[in-house]
């Protein structure tokens, strides 16, 4: 019989729990408060409430830390690991050290509470400052996993009753989550009309406004007020308040609730403006400013302008990315109205400041306009053919007198600017301005043209000085037509009306005319006549003034500059006296163009561009190409020889111009037609002007490429500036720009492919780009 020997049973053996000395417990309440301290300083806002988003991050701190020292080693790996994967810079520094640790720790089979802790700070550490946000909430959920895999570590290697206590702290909180988020949907159920109301009444009160119906505009933003203030009651109602306890349901709440308060702020701002403010009133019957008017509209312009500033204010940094869609939509559209109403209400503010200064308030004020022809291209646009002098005495205005460049040539003048060039360019003195009024506009920043001018105007004028210049082109004069009605054309049996006025003043006149000087003669009448006309007719109000003549001062076809610099708050608010934005950090581009005739037929010229730029943001190198094509049309018959000859001996209608490519860079060669092309360099003191003389007979086309060098600062910043010139006819202007092993973060104005950049502008007025890479 065999004998059965039972194997002895196999004790389970129990992991002993450790023991913690009081020199441990120092050091891990010392590691807790640090974590919590580490913490309070971070700017995670899972609420959007101040004070709770820092008791929150608070309790997160002390709870992982507390769980990390209790934790099995193999989670701390993991958790530290998520942390060095969704970070960038110090906090995947301190997170890869962590990581080390624990991955040592592993491999040494080495246990110790006090350095399970120290690791577990360092995750909340860096699960608090992720910055790869690889899509919405994905930084949120990437902490979120490394937390959760200390926490259950810790939560499993805890006492039975303490892990019961936990489960029973856990189901309370899942039932007051559901309760507030039920309560925040029936708040957000019973505000929805009242909000939708609000924001509709809101935009037929800013168009009521617009349209200069003001008493249609008060009632709908008081409408539009109560509509929020119902809304803001009903989402501040007492039982609303848990839901502000609970992440991503708090944040929506909050939005809504401070779009709500910002929106009655704003209303009762437009209420009062719309009732007491009618812009319409500020122009005189006989013309001009009232500033009597002006004066009593201070206190509600002022009043609305802090009511905007304020909403704005509330309402900037609600941005979140827990936002749901529809919400997040309708608070994009809500900021960006009051954002534009703001930026209208500091204007106006302006105004109201600073205008009256400008309108003679303090003494007569004597402005000189300049006429630019761009028929004759000069670098601001077009050759000075004619000149006004207007004078505004407390908002009156008058027309003193117009005249023709030679009333104020002084040949003196040049010898005078040569000696002492009083910091203008050199470009600018080189096609003698004194005796050449003509090339007043000889530089593309019109600021120093404006100095010149005044300079030149009053040594040939010593009694009368020039508080400000301005500088108009035949679309400003189309404008103003819109404004007088249309014009009797001295000399001729036409009227000209505000559609045709362009055309005429650039090509029609030429043939109208048996010789130049009757059209010269005709030309001076005319803008006697309607400049006279335009400071005695009723002005539109600013609303349909901006209409009429937003789009040319935005073209840099119409620009003011003042010699008093009080005044350029307001000037440089209406983008009238903006200069050229350079800086020795950055990248500036001009194409100029010059007549080198003289004759008219840059009326028949096209000019296109591109732009093409290799960078490297680690060196700061850059290598460029400017590519200019210059296109003439077929000539009409019957142009006299003012128009289509030249003194350079060419043929009939060829068009000779002098093309200047303005950059800081130095050029490296220049091809006309892939032939390699004389150039001429001249320093302007802030950048180079490249010229060369180009011949474009009727019906070609001539392409000319400079070829460029330089640097700009290195670091992830390209700052281009790109100085127009308003030609008759636009151009286009294409930027290539490419970052040598990076990647470029979209922007305003530009279309993105990872490391290329394209852009497309025309060739009128200043247009900035600062391209980021990454």
């Amino acid at each position: 019989m065999t004998e059965t020997v039972e194997a002895p049973a196999r004790r389970s053996v129990k992991r002993r729990r450790s023991h913690v000395t009081p020199q441990q417990n120092l050091a891990l309440a010392v590691v807790v408060t640090l974590a919590a301290v580490a913490a309070a300083l971070a700017d995670a806002a899972p609420t959007g409430y101040t004070t709770l988003d820092l008791v929150y991050r608070v309790i997160l701190a002390v709870g992982v830390t507390v769980a990390a020292s209790r934790a099995r080693r193999w989670s701390l790996v993991v958790g530290t690991a998520l942390c060095v994967a969704g970070s960038l810079g110090l906090p995947m520094l301190v997170a890869a050290v962590a990581f080390i640790v624990s991955a040592y720790m592993v491999a040494a089979d080495s246990r110790n509470r006090v350095i399970g802790s120290l690791l577990g700070a360092l995750i909340v550490f860096g699960s608090l400052h992720l910055t790869l946000d690889w899509f919405t909430g994905s930084t949120t959920l990437l902490g979120g996993a490394a937390v959760f895999c200390v926490v259950r570590s810790g939560y499993r290697n805890t006492g039975s009753a303490a892990r019961k206590n936990w489960r029973r702290a856990i189901v309370l909180l899942i039932v007051f989550v559901v309760a507030a988020t039920v309560l925040a949907a029936l708040g957000a159920l019973l505000s929805a009309k009242s909000l939708e109301d609000a924001v509709s009444r809101t935009k037929e009160g800013v168009a009521a406004v617009h349209d200069g119906r003001t008493p249609a505009a008060a009632v709908d933003f008081e409408v539009a007020s109560h509509h929020f203030e119902s809304a803001s009651g009903t989402l501040d109602a007492w039982w609303t308040t848990p839901a502000k306890f609970v992440p991503f349901v708090s944040q929506n709440m909050h939005l809504v609730s401070a779009v709500s308060e910002a929106g009655r702020d704003l209303t009762l701002a437009g209420k009062r403006t719309a009732s007491e403010v009618d812009y319409n009133q500020l122009s005189s019957h006989d013309g001009g400013i009232d500033l009597a008017v002006l004066s009593r509209l201070a206190a509600p312009v002022l009043d609305a302008s802090k009511h905007l500033d304020r909403a704005m204010a509330s309402v900037s940094h609600l941005e979140s990315p827990w936002l749901v869609g529809l919400l997040s939509d309708q608070f994009d559209e809500f900021r960006s109205r009051v954002g534009q109403l703001q930026r209208e209400a500091t204007l106006a503010k302006f105004g109201i400041t600073n205008g009256p200064a400008l309108l003679g308030s303090g003494g007569a004020r004597r402005y000189l306009v300049l006429f630019g022809d761009p028929a004759e291209a000069r670098d601001i646009g077009g050759h000075i053919g004619n000149w006004c002098e207007l004078s505004v005495d407390h908002g009156h205005l008058s027309l003193v007198h117009v005249g023709t460049p030679l009333e104020i040539s002084r040949r003196a003048s040049d010898q005078e600017l040569a000696l002492d060039p009083k910091g203008f360019d050199p470009s600018l003195i080189s096609p003698q301005p004194g005796r050449y009024p003509q090339n007043w506009g000889g530089s593309p920043d019109f600021q120093m043209d404006a100095r010149l001018a005044a300079d030149l105007y009053q040594r040939a004028n010593p009694t009368k000085p020039v508080d400000g210049v301005l500088y108009a082109d035949p679309y400003t004069l189309a404008a103003m037509l819109r404004v007088t009605g249309p014009m009797q054309v001295p000399g001729l049996d036409r009227v000209l009306r505000a559609d045709g006025a362009v055309q005429f003043l650039t090509q029609g006149q030429f043939t109208a005319f048996a010789t130049q000087h009757e059209a010269d003669d005709s030309l001076t009448g005319l803008i006697r006549n309607t400049f006279d006309a335009f400071t005695k007719v009723r002005l539109p109000g600013p609303k349909n003034f901006a209409d009429l003549f937003g789009d040319v001062a935005r073209h840099g076809r119409l620009r003011f500059v003042s010699l008093h610099g009080d005044d350029h708050a307001l000037l440089g608010r209406l983008g009238l006296d903006a200069g050229v934005p350079f800086g020795d950090s950055g990248d500036l581009l001009g194409v100029i163009s010059r007549n080198g005739n003289p004759n008219k037929l840059d009326a028949f010229l096209h000019r296109s561009s591109t732009y093409q730029v290799r960078w490297d943001p680690g060196s700061g190198e850059v290598q460029a190409t400017a590519s200019v094509e210059l296109k003439a049309d077929q000539l009409p018959p019957g142009l006299p020889t003012y128009v289509v000859g030249n003194e350079q001996a060419r043929p009939l209608g060829t068009n000779v111009t002098d093309l200047a490519l303005i950059s800081p860079f130095e050029l490296t060669g220049v091809t006309v037609d892939g032939a390699e092309a004389q150039v001429s360099p001249v320093f302007d003191g802030r950048w180079w002007r490249y010229i060369v003389r180009i011949d474009v007979a009727p019906g070609q086309t001539r392409r000319v490429v400079f070829h460029l060098e330089g640097n700009v600062d290195t670091g992830d910043h390209y700052r281009l500036a790109i100085i127009g010139q308003p030609l008759l006819h636009e151009g286009p202007i294409h930027l290539d720009l490419t970052a040598s092993r990076s990647e470029i973060v979209p922007g305003r104005g530009i279309e993105v492919d990872g490391g290329h950049v394209t852009a497309n502008v025309t060739d009128q007025g200043v247009t900035v780009f600062d391209v980021v890479a990454q």
